[in-house]
């Protein structure tokens, strides 16, 4: 059967498109209770009210804006979907614009690997956030595609530059209120474009590049006074996470080092990548540029802050960070290896095979962690009920409710990849062995949403020592004696550490 020619242009973006989202729907609508959505089905005003004291305002308004206020997956996930796709198809397009090597099937491989990447399901697990954070991905990449025209395009008046720059520095910023990480993928996309920009022959003046860089200061400065502003939020949930004063030096540089180790060997799902490969394939373009006598300072600048922009945050907090941070990574380890392919002339048929069989590994990653979540999702349900039950027999007065140790989810499949926040229970959330009622906020959240009860959690930063001994001898949940009714609290004893 022969394909129109009409239609043949939008085949392989409409199948590449569809793929993703099948991919990607079951991971993001799949019904999972999570330590965010929790709040939105229980509690929607805490839940909304909290991202204002983290200084993220943009977050919010877009979730009024999205009509994302109530608790809807599905709304929330197709949202998303269109506005990841988005982001990922429009540096491609201006790509193209700009008539880029990667612009013809290498763009595939680009799209895919960047898609596919199993470090997104660390943020998407997020669930209240997707859509939000979804558009903001669209606004950075289509802000590094308008800086990046602003910066290089030679043609342009004043009259089209300074609204161009004001409409740019305006949706970064927003973009930023969304997520403070954003930036990062605001950079990386920038970088990529100014990269193969600068591959393809254009000039870069470097007094415009300094205006750039100076907007990209303004845009995050605005927001930081917005975000103290609104409460002071940007201090609470920014200044606690750096680490440099707090550690010394020595220690964020060995932390620093240990994770470029696991980005150049990416043995876990949070950095499996082919950023390692990219590497060595830049710096053989750079040969190439070289021996070609072409043009190499800026390209070779661009390569450096290609390399580096993973790293940022870790550089900026001064020590590891949580996977949901990592925007530039999944960016730059797919534009390497599909830009190689298509400047570089040859079949590349061992490198294309390459990225095939890492898209295939990584498409079975995030099948792996959706599986993983659903089940610790499904277990914990069952145990909130059965939680419920007997507290609804134990607890008529309605006494704060004391979880004492952990309840961690297990499976000893080998589908399931506990990584970070992914398998991780509500019970795990803030437990420490060394005060074990820290697990009680995620109980007490976990029963709230799911059940029909909403207990008071007691507050576990202040266990008498005589309650402490009393738990510590009762029998495990769901043992008979798990569950008593003491004159402060119905205590409620989970698992400890075999050490404590």
């Amino acid at each position: 059967m022969k394909i129109p020619e009409r239609i043949r242009p939008w085949l392989a973006p409409v199948l590449i498109t569809a793929a993703v989202w099948l991919l990607w729907l079951p991971f993001l609508a799949g019904g999972s209770i999570r330590f965010d959505n929790d709040l939105m089905i229980s509690r929607p005003d805490t839940a909304l009210s909290r991202y204002i004291s983290e200084g993220r305002p943009g977050l919010v308004l877009l979730l009024h804006v999205l009509g994302l206020t109530a608790f809807n997956p599905l709304k929330s996930a197709l949202l998303f979907l269109v506005f990841f796709t988005g982001s990922a198809w429009l540096p491609v397009l201006f790509l193209r614009r700009t008539g880029s090597p990667l612009s013809g099937r290498s763009t595939w491989l680009f799209l895919l690997l960047y898609a596919t990447s199993p470090v997104w399901a660390y943020q998407f697990y997020f669930t209240l956030q997707l859509a939000p954070v979804g558009l903001g991905m669209l606004l950075t990449a289509g802000t590094a595609c308008l800086d990046t025209s602003w910066c290089m395009d030679e043609r342009k008046t004043p009259l089209v530059r300074v609204p161009q720059m004001l409409l740019s520095s305006l949706l970064l910023g927003l973009a930023v209120s969304v997520y403070q990480a954003l930036i990062t993928h605001y950079l990386a996309v920038a970088a990529v474009l100014v990269f193969s920009c600068l591959w393809n022959g254009q000039r870069i003046r470097p007094g415009r590049l300094l205006v750039w860089a100076l907007r990209v200061i303004a845009s995050v400065a605005a927001y930081l006074a917005v975000a103290r502003l609104l409460r002071g939020g940007e201090s609470a949930y920014l200044n606690n996470q750096v680490l440099w004063g707090s550690q010394s030096v020595s220690e964020s540089l060995i932390a620093l080092f240990r994770q470029a180790g696991k980005l150049l060997i990416p043995l876990s799902s949070v950095s499996l990548s082919l950023y390692p490969v990219g590497i060595i394939l830049l710096i053989l373009l750079l040969r190439q540029r070289r021996k070609a006598g072409k043009p190499i300072f800026w390209i070779i600048l661009a390569g450096i802050v290609l390399l580096v922009l993973p790293l940022l945050m870790n550089i900026v907090l001064g020590g590891p960070t949580v996977p949901r941070t990592q925007f530039a990574l999944q960016v730059i380890a797919a534009f390497l290896p599909a830009f190689y392919a298509a400047a570089v002339p040859g079949k590349h048929r061992f490198l294309k095979a390459l990225c095939v069989a890492v898209i295939v590994l990584q498409a079975a990653c995030v099948i792996r962690l959706w599986h993983t979540d659903s089940l610790r999702s499904t277990q914990e349900q069952s145990a909130a009920g059965e939680i419920a039950a007997v507290l609804e027999e134990n607890n008529p007065s309605g006494k704060p409710v004391l979880f004492y140790g952990t309840l961690p989810f297990e499976d000893s499949s080998v589908l399931i990849e506990k990584k970070d926040v992914i398998g991780l229970s509500f019970f795990e959330w803030g437990y420490s062995p060394d005060f074990p009622g820290y697990s009680t906020p995620g109980g007490t959240r976990l029963l709230e949403a799911v059940t029909d009860i909403t207990p008071v959690p007691y507050h576990y930063g202040s266990i008498p020592s005589d309650l402490d001994a009393l738990a510590r001898s009762m029998p495990e949940w769901p043992a008979e004696g798990s569950v008593l009714e003491t004159e402060e609290a119905v205590v409620i004893r989970l698992r400890l550490d075999p050490e404590n």
